[in-house]
């Protein structure tokens, strides 16, 4: 809010796990990573999974596609993380949005190294994500290729 002040635009990156705070904080733009289904989150690190992870990222795509004028949701497609299965799951969370974008996974510089070694999907493989997701996103996109 004090650097809206100023008379910036502020845009926000996100996870979607503080609903609570995502329209409080009055972001012009929001970027949100829907990283997995719920039920994987538990795989990308931590100390475990939130037992309410689900409903707060389904208030969190809500809340910003109620609220805020200029957003995009967005995968990483990471083998092992995702797959087509749960690209369905999650095209079915955010039917009717204005902007997604599934990212290529770049295992080149990882906080974990284990993840180094991670081949990413093919060029073909991004095909079928996106296939999947434009059933409910048209306008959805890849980046990264």
């Amino acid at each position: 809010k004090e650097v809206k002040k100023t008379g910036y635009k502020v845009k926000i990156d996100t996870n979607g796990t503080l609903p609570e705070k995502l329209i409080a904080c009055g972001a012009d733009y929001i970027a949100m990573d829907i990283k997995t289904v719920p039920q994987k989150y538990s795989l990308l690190g931590g100390a475990g999974i939130d037992p309410s992870i689900e409903d707060k990222i389904k208030q969190s795509i809500n809340l910003v596609m109620k609220n805020i004028s200029e957003y995009e949701f967005r995968t990483t497609l990471v083998p092992g993380i995702i797959d087509y299965e749960d690209m369905k799951y999650i095209s079915n969370l955010v039917k009717g949005c204005r902007k997604y974008t599934l990212n290529r996974f770049n295992p080149g510089n990882t906080l974990d190294s284990e993840w180094e070694s991670v081949s990413p999907f093919s060029e073909e493989e991004y095909s079928v994500f996106l296939d999947i997701i434009k059933k409910t996103v048209p306008s959805a996109a890849v980046r990264g290729f």
